[in-house]
């Protein structure tokens, strides 16, 4: 067993005896401060008799804490983090929204230390710290995959609980290694095939934050994604295509330097796009970004403008 599976296992241990003492009689409960607590409890409140000088400064009993010193070995938020976990998968989509918004703040100040114990080596914890984050990756890919929740503004659909957690995910895939990032978009790679758009929806946000946080791995990221995404840009929901715009709008740079050769079907297709769209449609916005910033570069000017538009 692991130092953080004991951790842990100490964890509910102390939750069942508290419950346990909590159900009792108070007539059955003992006047004896320790009776009924766990050893550990015990150990930790235990009292240090210290010799009294002789004069009428008088020192009082000391607690002595060392045990729970010795004790916290793993990262302190660990536990908090694991309660926002949970909270992912709550029924009601204001906690899920709040715990996606919790954890993104933690992984934003402390995200270097997550999952790591005290003690370890250098070695150690960098593996403890990539299988913390991967676990609260997979998560995260798990919400885009059930949550259904969007709400509508203005004929733009809002998915709170998805975005938050995409943001969250953008922030997480900072602290991953080359390879961990790359088994993660192909996951969401997979999610984009799915006939729900919801889950389509979710797939691309996760691609747009992988893609402007790591922009280190932009060579080996978009080639792989792109045609996703221009399939995301011809799909039949209006709120995928948005996304599927907006996924490409931090990247322009590196599409127009890298894939050069792709840049003209994007561009077509955008053209297309707009002969569908009016000033209420939830992807005119970002399909208008996109090609202003595609059209800011000579060469991509030069692309042939389809007829009519």
């Amino acid at each position: 067993m692991s130092n953080r599976q004991k951790n842990k296992a100490k964890r509910m241990a102390k939750l069942v005896a508290k419950h346990r003492s909590r159900d009792m009689d108070p007539n059955e409960k003992s006047n004896d401060s320790f009776e009924g607590e766990p050893d550990e409890k015990r150990r930790k409140t235990t009292n240090v008799v210290i010799d009294q000088p002789a004069t009428e400064d008088k020192i009082d009993n000391v607690s002595d804490n060392s045990g729970l010193l010795e004790e916290i070995q793993e990262w302190p938020l660990e536990s908090f983090c694991e309660e926002l976990c949970n909270d992912l998968f709550n029924p009601s989509w204001e906690i899920r929204h709040g715990a996606g918004t919790g954890l993104r703040e933690i992984l934003k100040s402390q995200g270097a230390g997550g999952g790591k114990l005290v003690g370890s080596t250098a070695e150690q914890m960098l593996r403890q710290h990539q299988e913390w984050i991967e676990d609260l990756v997979i998560r995260l890919l798990c919400v885009f995959a059930l949550d259904r929740f969007g709400d509508f503004v203005s004929d733009e659909v809002v998915a709170p609980v998805r975005e938050t957690c995409a943001q969250a995910l953008g922030v997480a895939l900072r602290h991953m290694s080359e390879t961990g990032v790359s088994m993660i978009v192909d996951v969401l790679l997979k999610l984009l095939k799915e006939d729900q758009w919801e889950v389509r929806h979710g797939g691309l946000l996760g691609i747009k934050y992988a893609l402007a946080v790591r922009k280190d791995l932009i060579s080996v990221l978009l080639p792989r994604v792109l045609t996703a995404i221009t399939e995301g840009l011809q799909d039949l929901d209006d709120d995928v295509r948005a996304v599927a715009a907006s996924a490409l709008i931090p990247v322009v740079e590196g599409l127009v330097q890298q894939l050069p050769n792709e840049v003209p079907f994007i561009v077509n297709t955008l053209w297309d796009a707009l002969l569908d769209l009016d000033d209420l449609t939830s992807s005119t916005n970002s399909i208008m970004t996109l090609l202003s910033l595609l059209l800011t570069y000579p060469r991509v000017r030069l692309c042939r403008v389809p007829a009519g538009s």
